[in-house]
């Protein structure tokens, strides 16, 4: 029996110290949303309790109509308080006084300095005089320094805490007769933030790790401190770089004779439509995190929280999209592990990182795209001999055209390239793509060796090998065939 009121006793401490290990402000919750905060703060009746740096609020009393009002801290009010802007505040605080007295220190002594001259404008000076006034003067010297180095503080306090809150005087929330109160104020940041980890960087399959972390940054004067959750929205990352688009053919009519005078007028809207339109973290359900013990400080700095990682198995390749950019970047892909979120993608591959890197997610897939590999030079031209035929076929037209990709090797080594190009695909069904070739230079149909394939909707992917020092040639080739009733195509 002694045992049972023994723990019994020991909860009722635990609980105890936890309602009011925040100066008095109980945050049994907190809210995180967007760049909100919400703190539910369980008060003791008619107490002040200081807030932070931050008069942008709206406060709430949950259990009644009380009267609650957020007024400036006195200077003296801060000396029993912990807060991380506090120790700034109170030094800033203590700085301006001793500025203000070393300026009043310099004005006695020019004054003094002053007075002496006027004494002894007409007479001979005694050596006494003269030694007093080079050493009030050196004092003045002294104290003009001491000034400045003084000044260059107080611009250092007070830039730190105007850099990490809204305000840059502390507030007490005056609370006469609520038990329950709501804050809300904005100033903290928050993403999810997914890192691959591999130990390699060259072209290859590894064993990879995926971790997941909450990224916090508060600048918003208060610190937090307590239990609560994170919602987070559902926005895919954009994919800037990597998604293949397709290169559709369009019928362009012919302008009537009464609309020839808006014919540029009319050519531009046809090219404007085929513009490419020591915390414990614990998922919730969907986009909540439920975060206990949370300490976060108004300190502007990125605080991180691992939520989960898992083992991933990791494909590096060398990759290059000639028709949006002429780059190689190094890919790096794996099965997706976790709901894509709002998250921001980082690589680590052995000494390199990347961070905020492009990303897609296609077919269950994350792609990521990191540093550009240098060792390739690759160009794009336009230099297939293009030729337009009319009246074969029963009243046909077509256009012979194509491309050609160069890719040069400058390593020591032999490299390969994953290489994804397009070829034009018809939106009518009077219109016709035949004849296509992929050759290199020496005339081998590479899309018969299986070196290069065409996937839906016109997406030319091959991949090649190339020696030291090296080029090698892509040669592409195709035929549009249309009704010669069809005034223009366009791709």
């Amino acid at each position: 029996m002694n045992r049972l009121k023994i723990v019994y006793v020991l909860i009722i401490m635990f609980f105890a110290a936890n309602a009011f290990s925040y100066n008095g402000m109980n945050t049994n919750k907190f809210i995180l949303h967007k760049n909100n905060a919400e703190l539910i703060l369980q008060q003791q009746k008619k107490s002040n309790v200081l807030l932070g740096f931050n008069k942008n609020t709206d406060i709430e009393c949950k259990t009644n109509n009380a009267s609650i009002n957020l007024r400036k801290a006195a200077d003296s009010e801060l000396n029993g308080e912990d807060c991380y802007l506090c120790s700034f505040y109170k030094d800033y605080i203590s700085a301006k006084k001793n500025y203000e007295l070393t300026a009043g220190e310099i004005s006695g002594n020019k004054l003094f300095l002053n007075k002496i001259d006027m004494q002894n404008s007409n007479s001979d000076e005694l050596d006494s005089v003269r030694s007093t006034i080079l050493d009030t003067k050196s004092t003045i010297v002294k104290l003009e320094r001491k000034k400045d180095e003084i000044n260059s503080e107080i611009k250092y306090l007070i830039g730190q805490i105007r850099e990490n809150s809204v305000s840059d005087k502390p507030y007490y929330i005056e609370n006469n007769d609520c038990e329950k109160l709501s804050v809300n104020f904005k100033g903290v940041q928050f993403k999810l933030e997914n890192t691959i980890s591999i130990s390699g960087t060259e072209v290859g399959k590894y064993k990879g790790e995926v971790n997941r972390v909450i990224v916090f940054n508060n600048k918003s004067g208060v610190d937090i401190k307590g239990n609560g959750y994170v919602v987070f929205g559902y926005k895919n990352p954009q994919a800037r770089m990597p998604e293949s688009r397709p290169q559709p053919i369009y019928i362009i009519k012919e302008p009537s004779k009464d609309q020839a005078e808006n014919k540029r007028l009319y050519s531009a809207n046809q090219e404007a439509a085929m513009a490419p339109s020591k915390t414990d973290v614990s998922k919730g359900k969907g986009n909540v995190y439920y975060i206990d013990n949370l300490l976060l400080k108004s300190n502007g700095k990125n605080q991180r929280y691992k939520i989960d990682n898992k083992s991933a198995e990791v494909r590096v390749r060398n990759v290059v999209y000639p028709y949006m950019n002429l780059k190689v970047f190094k890919e790096v892909s794996y099965i997706k592990k976790f709901d894509a979120g709002n998250a921001s993608y980082n690589i680590h591959m052995g000494d390199e990182f990347y961070n905020n890197v492009d990303v897609d997610i296609k077919d269950g897939r994350i792609f990521l795209y990191g540093g550009e590999n240098r060792n390739f030079v690759v160009s794009k031209s336009h230099d297939i001999n293009f030729k337009k035929e009319e009246g074969f076929f029963d009243k046909k037209k077509a256009i012979m055209d194509g491309y050609k990709i160069t890719i040069s090797n400058i390593y020591n080594e032999k490299l390969s390239l994953h290489i994804v190009e397009r070829i034009p695909v018809s939106t009518d069904e009077r219109v016709t793509v035949r004849d296509i070739t992929v050759e290199n230079k020496s005339g081998n149909n590479l899309l018969e060796n299986g070196v290069c394939s065409i996937k839906a909707k016109g997406e030319l992917k091959c991949n090649i090998h190339v020696n030291p020092d090296a080029t090698q040639n892509l040669i592409v080739k195709y035929k549009i065939v249309y009704d010669s009733d069809i005034y223009k195509i366009r791709y």
